[in-house]
């Protein structure tokens, strides 16, 4: 079990809460160092979060997993409230050594749901390597993130994505 902060708002974002929640029946996390040499053992979760027709939550986490060589996309579900959050499954991940294909693995993750129930994650593979960019990948779930399509390739570059369904059916994303 691991423990982490959230960030709890009541009031539409005007002020917020920060409570200590669980990360339950996760694979252990690779220790790692921060930008200033300190180890720890981390995922990374900032903005993908979405609420799920049944009612539970799900995020979207990149990390990197005891034997991982980049980091990976996976998902976590919470049927409490944000409270407890328990693994569900990965997205996307890539065990090779090197940066030709994928210079940091699956990182920075954003999910959307479509009305039809499909979930898209939208993910970072990394910026450049060698003056070429590395793309930006799209993996879908049809069965409430238990499973995952093979991530595709949809740009040829973009970091930190930012899905959006728009009221005329049509999918934004943003990315840098």
């Amino acid at each position: 079990m691991y423990k982490t902060g959230l960030d709890r708002s009541t009031d539409n974002g005007y002020t917020y809460q920060t409570e200590t929640v669980a990360l339950v029946d996760l694979p252990d996390l690779a220790r790692t160092k921060d930008e200033f040499g300190k180890s720890r053992v981390g995922g990374h979760l900032d903005h993908s979060v979405v609420w799920v027709e049944d009612g539970s939550l799900l995020a979207a986490f990149y990390g990197k997993f005891v034997a991982d060589v980049k980091t990976r996309t996976f998902v976590v579900r919470s049927t409490d409230r944000g409270k407890t959050w328990r693994y569900l499954s990965t997205v996307a991940f890539d065990l090779t050594a090197g940066n030709e294909h994928r210079m940091e693995g699956f990182s920075e993750p954003d999910l959307l749901i479509l009305p039809n129930g499909e979930i898209l994650c939208f993910m970072r593979t990394g910026g450049t390597y060698n003056s070429t960019y590395t793309p930006l990948y799209l993996s879908r779930s049809i069965d409430g993130g238990s499973t995952w399509s093979h991530a595709d390739p949809i740009t040829d570059r973009g970091v930190c994505p930012n899905a959006c369904l728009m009221a005329n059916g049509v999918i934004a994303v943003t990315c840098g």
